[in-house]
């Protein structure tokens, strides 16, 4: 039985498959209906004084249209291609996203004097906790995966991959 070729998505562990197909798109979908149906709860996430301003109602509307490509994107690509090349593309350029919302927090914690959270006076909210870590914890998948880190090596099987190469080989 020959190994699958490099550039299909046979090759993908389960873990990442599972978190890319579900996990990913369904946190972004919540994101979305954050910013188009709550936008005073966007606003107060990371910012928990801050006042909604509805002339301000664009910005919420694109970052929860941003989410909702992302979920789309996220929930679709996984599903209709098997090409290993496109998950990565995909993956690696949502980091360019990951990474202005991480920033974004950054900010927000920055000037709400909440950088720090074991600081006196700086401790976070629930809502930094959820934001800050749930983007990290996307970001750091999406980071391992455009690496390779967890794939087997050239040549090995990967017990938790997608395919069962069993079934391909009858």
């Amino acid at each position: 039985m020959s190994p699958p070729p490099p550039n299909t998505t046979s090759v993908v562990p389960l873990a990442y498959v599972l978190f890319f197909k579900y996990m990913d798109p369904l946190t972004a979908l919540y994101g979305a209906w954050l910013h188009l149906a709550t936008p005073a709860e966007a606003a107060r996430a990371l910012a928990p004084g801050a006042a909604h301003d509805p002339a301000q109602a664009f910005v919420y509307r694109q970052a929860g249209g941003l989410a909702l490509a992302v979920a789309a994107l996220a929930a679709l690509v996984p599903r209709v291609s098997t090409d290993l090349r496109v998950w990565r593309a995909l993956q690696a350029s949502l980091l360019l996203a990951d990474a202005a919302a991480l920033s974004g927090a950054y900010e927000a914690l920055r000037r709400g004097g909440r950088l720090w959270p074991l600081d006196v006076g700086g401790r976070w909210t629930d809502d930094d906790v959820a934001v800050v870590g749930s983007y990290a914890v996307i970001t750091l998948v999406r980071a391992l995966f455009v690496l390779g880190v967890g794939f087997a090596r050239e040549g090995k099987t990967d017990k938790g991959a997608v395919a069962s190469r069993d079934k391909r080989a009858a």
